[in-house]
């Protein structure tokens, strides 16, 4: 570590914010992004994604990106490269800001893989720090990796926090940092809610606002449920729990720096800021934080005489599964039965890890079930009273649950049923459980 970095770090007072892709995906959605900064003085670092969709039928600026990174025709990637700098020129033009960004195009045209794909984020943040009169700091000068990819925490929290005490106000690209070569590496996707938090976590933010297209963290997704209900309060648990299940309005992974500061989040819409919202606390009282339902799991279950109490044929099943490249996401047992759940695997591959766990582990029977949907729930004080509502919903919604999982009693269930199942169980369970919010 540097003489530099061994300074005390200084604490940078203020609100961390971080917008995303939707809500910078054109010129009018900037601007409502910029009176919102300029609407408190304590939003003093603001992250940005890449644009996002401006329409249904459009696509992401980061999509983009990947197609021209992927893409061996030098047509198509000429044609993609013309369509990314007419987006950018274009929210540029109708701004009206004096920013060129000529040459910059340039050297991105002979960029490849992350250092490319984060040029939505950098060009973003670019734009959004000149609209503002404000300080651009390139993440790739203050977030940084290890040789190893992992996040260098201390020396990222170090540099960070020294240049946000000399910025009043500052704007970061999100998704990506450097490595020691001084190569750009990227977040996974959905990553600048990463940078968002290192950022809250590096100026010990009193408040860390995301905002994003949707009123707060929504009780069940809206493209399964119409106009679900905004959850006022959820903890960081069930918010890191409900992402890692699907739920995405914050990266699994950014609750954690928020969790160890306890620094409070919340999430507003960018389209209403002073609408429905949803704080992120370190606790709350009894709720239900949220419903997530997946469709793509398969159940693979084999059958063999105290297969079930036999630990070494659990330590089979999974080096079988890890040697096809899946993970369980549940596993159960009988005394003569496994079951394992996993996702994302077709007909074929599943047929192919059936045969193998037949021969490795000597199995009588071995059957495969695909089409099957999970549904997580997760709430604080998740009561007895909420789970016989669940069950008495279901059943007079005539959805068959296929198996049930509770890891946490008063925590979370998990439940599965068939596909085509899947939108009447999330209605019956989301109608059963509205009014514990």
């Amino acid at each position: 570590m540097t003489q530099e970095m061994k300074k005390e770090v200084i604490s940078v007072e203020g609100k961390a914010v971080k917008f995303g892709g939707t809500s910078l995906c054109d010129a009018i959605q900037m601007k409502k992004a910029a009176e919102i900064v300029r609407a408190d003085p304590k939003r003093r670092v603001i992250v940005v994604s890449a644009p996002g969709k401006r329409t249904a039928k459009d696509e992401k600026m980061t999509d983009l990106l990947i197609r021209a990174d992927k893409t061996s025709s030098e047509t198509e990637r000429e044609a993609l490269f013309s369509v990314i700098q007419n987006r950018f020129d274009e929210m540029i033009h109708a701004l009206r800001l004096p920013l060129d960004f000529g040459m910059e195009y340039k050297t991105m045209r002979n960029l490849r893989g992350d250092a490319l794909i984060s040029r939505g984020e950098y060009f973003s943040a670019r734009i959004f720090s000149v609209l503002l009169g404000i300080t651009f700091l390139d993440a790739a000068g203050c977030i940084f990796f290890r040789a190893d990819g992992t996040l260098d925490e201390a020396k990222t929290r170090a540099v960070l926090s020294e240049k946000l005490s000399r910025a009043e106000r500052a704007v970061i690209p999100g998704f990506y940092g450097s490595m020691p070569s001084g190569d750009i590496r990227l977040f996974s996707r959905g990553g600048s809610d990463i940078t968002g938090a290192i950022v809250a976590d590096a100026m010990d933010a009193d408040i860390y606002e995301n905002f994003t297209d949707v009123s707060g963290f929504l009780l069940a997704d809206p493209n399964a449920v119409a106009c679900p209900r905004t959850v006022p309060v959820v903890s960081y648990r069930e918010l890191r729990y409900l992402s890692a299940m699907g739920a995405r309005v914050l990266h699994a992974d950014s609750i954690l720096p928020l969790r160890k500061k306890q620094i409070p989040v919340v999430i507003r819409n960018t389209n209403d800021p002073h609408g429905a919202h949803t704080w992120v606390v370190s606790r709350k009282e009894k709720g239900i934080g949220g419903i997530v339902g997946a469709v793509g799991y398969t159940m693979i279950s084999l059958e063999r005489a105290h297969v079930g109490d036999d630990g070494e044929a659990v330590c089979a099943l999974l080096s079988v599964l890890s040697s096809h490249g899946f993970s369980p996401v549940l596993l159960s047992h009988e005394p003569d039965t496994l079951n394992v759940l996993i996702r994302y695997c077709d007909y074929e591959k599943a047929d192919k890890i059936a045969v193998a766990i037949q021969q490795e582990l000597d199995a009588e029977i071995v059957t495969v079930r695909g089409g099957l949907a999970e549904i997580a729930i997760a709430g604080e004080g998740f009561t007895g009273e909420m789970r016989a509502s669940v069950w008495r919903a279901l059943e007079k919604a005539s959805v068959r649950p296929l198996f049930a999982a509770s890891v946490t009693e008063s925590f979370s269930l998990v439940i599965g049923v068939s596909e085509s199942e899947l939108s009447s169980a999330l209605h019956a369970i989301y109608d059963a459980l509205i009014a514990y919010i």
